[in-house]
């Protein structure tokens, strides 16, 4: 496959805003693109109206409510049977996924909040 660069394909703006964003997101340009391509993905699988945006997102989180009691499942049966350490590990292991997921959160209701501003502005009362 041949490479070709940046700069003779795409506008110099657009180049600025990759590294910006790249930078900010200490990820690569490949990375931050790949990462834009796949939430344009979810954005068009999950469709146009409100509504179809809403049932997407009600299956994947019916899905994603499956996993995670499994995985609790899974964890309560390894807690029981852990040593003290392994008990004391998994803790700390816990309290870093517990503070990710508030900071995803945090930046999901950033992302809900503009979206549903974009749609007030598309719909004015």
């Amino acid at each position: 496959m041949i490479k070709k660069t940046l700069s003779a394909r795409l506008d110099p703006d657009l180049i600025s805003r990759l590294k910006e964003v790249s930078k900010a997101n200490n990820a690569s340009i490949d990375r931050t693109i790949s990462l834009a391509l796949d939430a344009f993905e979810r954005e068009h699988k999950a469709g146009n109206s409100f509504s179809e945006r809403v049932s997407f997102l009600e299956k994947n989180l019916c899905a994603l409510l499956d996993l995670v009691i499994t995985f609790s499942d899974k964890i309560d049966q390894k807690f029981g049977e852990a040593s003290t350490n392994e008990r004391d590990r998994m803790k700390s292991l816990f309290k870093l996924v517990e503070i990710k997921i508030s900071e995803h959160d945090e930046a999901e209701e950033i992302r809900f909040h503009r979206f549903m501003a974009g749609i007030a502005k598309e719909n004015p009362p």
